[in-house]
């Protein structure tokens, strides 16, 4: 760990940076002292790190941020348009909602409860909280946003009138394990689902489609694992997260 003059005060207050009594435009006008009195000369007792030792100000005498260094990766996965989730009268799973910050940023330490999520996420992250380090439950760092907790009670991903369950959040192979798995299952206790009606009318320029299609079950599994996926992975037009 760092060492730093202010490293007894590790959870310094808003006031230790932002002070009061300076004008309503300067209080987030920080001087350069409010950093460099922690991050001029930083000192590890361990191996080596990445973190630039020696800050002098806030200007030219700053390294870029790591997060946006070239070549660097975010860890984060989540494409979200902002402008899109922040309109008035957006579709809710009861209705129009208008959504607030916290409805998806939260410090670890809130109690209340996500509007947004499954009633497991939220008692799964109840439990986890004494898990964190003390500096992110001081409110050093947020809460991570998950599909469960924030996002789930809106996009909801049912994929078949067949079942009332929704595919697991997860990658596009474990997704396509559980779609095999519960068609099979399926149709090996309907197996009159694999008389398959056509279309109800022909196409242009287009023969006569059979009026009925028998299917083995491996072909019927694929053809509805097909229409589930391209459910699942298609992006309308006026999708969240293009």
């Amino acid at each position: 760990m760092a060492d730093s003059p202010c490293q007894p005060d590790v959870h310094a207050k808003c006031s230790s940076c932002h002070q009061e009594h300076r004008g309503h435009a300067r209080l987030a006008n920080t001087p350069d002292a409010a950093c460099t009195q922690c991050h001029r000369d930083l000192r590890t007792a361990g191996p080596a790190t990445k973190f630039a030792a020696d800050i002098e100000n806030f200007g030219p005498g700053h390294p870029e941020f790591a997060a946006v260094r070239p070549g660097s990766v975010d860890p984060g996965t989540i494409k979200l348009n902002h402008a899109v989730h922040m309109k008035r009268n957006l579709a809710g799973p009861n209705g129009p909602v208008q959504l607030d910050c916290d409805d998806c940023h939260r410090p670890p330490t809130s109690t209340d409860p996500w509007r947004f999520g499954s009633a497991p996420a939220q008692e799964m992250a109840a439990s986890q909280k004494s898990d964190l380090p003390a500096m992110v439950l001081a409110r050093a760092y947020m809460a991570p946003t998950t599909y469960a907790k924030n996002c789930v009670a809106c996009h909801g991903l049912q994929f078949d009138k067949r079942f009332t369950e929704s595919v697991p959040h997860d990658t596009p192979d474990v997704v396509h394990a559980f779609l095999v798995q519960k068609f099979q299952q399926y149709i090996a206790s309907h197996s009159a689902e694999l008389r398959v009606a056509g279309p109800d009318r022909d196409l242009p320029q287009r023969p006569l489609p059979e009026p009925v299609r028998v299917l083995t079950a491996p072909q019927w599994v694929a053809e509805r694992v097909g229409e589930s996926e391209q459910l699942l992975w298609a992006r309308p037009a006026n999708s969240a997260t293009r």
